[in-house]
């Protein structure tokens, strides 16, 4: 075999190797030019999908979730009524939560929207008024209020407190103090409520009521008539309270009036 035919036998076997490197790199996507140009079409693909991606110009930021509830953000065309009915959730409860005086909302403004779990914390006991207590009762009965501690230190008076209404006067006193009831009358409720902890609502006559909250124990039950001067409950810190004291709020039908203008002067 003379040394020109094997140089054309390696020449050969070397082409054909080459065209098998070729046709291999079809499937081989590092290595191929048809992948780089297809990498190429890929690249304006992504880009044309991404231009397509709404583009948000209101500079609103996005509801922001916590544990205890929703921290929503004013969007342009939003309402009260708008946000309630998306949050499933009372739209006077906002109005209280959020201390909104009207329904014109700024934009960007945050709105916080309590969970429904812990959404009693800001309840007005108003709710626990209308449920249990529909009918006026109509009594000639001259009503003539005690204070319910007899040793006592006025905390927090009735008024606005940290930007909300305060219906109570807050009277404090070390724990175990009893507490006695303010009037006559007949309890028509006594269990734990939320914030308000341990708490004792008494009807009197003239459609009168008289509330003690955050009760270390309440020793009446529903139903029971109590007199003026009965004990009915020690001095506690339940519910949302910072120290021993109790809440103590006198409301005629569902309205909160303050328990200094009704109470003997101190």
């Amino acid at each position: 075999m003379s040394l020109r035919f094997l140089f054309l036998i390696f020449i050969s076997i070397s082409l054909g190797l080459s065209a098998c490197s070729d046709f291999k790199d079809v499937f081989n996507p590092g290595k191929s030019s048809h992948h780089v140009a297809a990498g190429s079409s890929s690249k304006k693909v992504k880009k044309t999908e991404a231009s397509k991606e709404p583009e948000d110009n209101s500079g609103v930021r996005a509801p922001v979730k916590t544990k205890k509830g929703v921290y929503y953000f004013v969007k342009p065309g939003d309402t009260l009524r708008k946000i309630a009915e998306e949050y499933d959730f009372p739209r006077e409860g906002l109005v209280k939560v959020n201390n909104i005086k009207r329904d014109k909302l700024i934009i960007g403004r945050r709105v916080f929207i309590p969970h429904k779990r812990i959404a009693e914390d800001y309840v007005d006991l108003k709710e626990i008024f209308a449920k249990i207590h529909k009918s006026r009762t109509r009594s000639k009965q001259k009503l003539n209020f005690v204070w319910p501690l007899k040793k006592y230190t006025l905390t927090s008076p009735f008024g606005w407190r940290n930007g909300r209404p305060h219906d109570a006067v807050d009277l404090s006193a070390p724990r175990g103090t009893p507490i006695f009831a303010a009037e006559s009358g007949r309890v028509i409720f006594s269990k734990y409520f939320s914030g308000y902890g341990n708490l004792i609502v008494i009807k009197h006559g003239g459609n009168y009521h008289t509330v003690y909250a955050h009760n270390d124990r309440n020793y009446v039950r529903v139903g029971d008539d109590v007199k003026q001067g009965q004990k009915i409950a020690v001095v506690g810190r339940t519910g949302r309270a910072t120290g021993p004291h109790l809440h103590f709020e006198v409301r005629q039908g569902p309205k909160a009036i303050d328990p200094t203008k009704v109470l003997p002067k101190k």
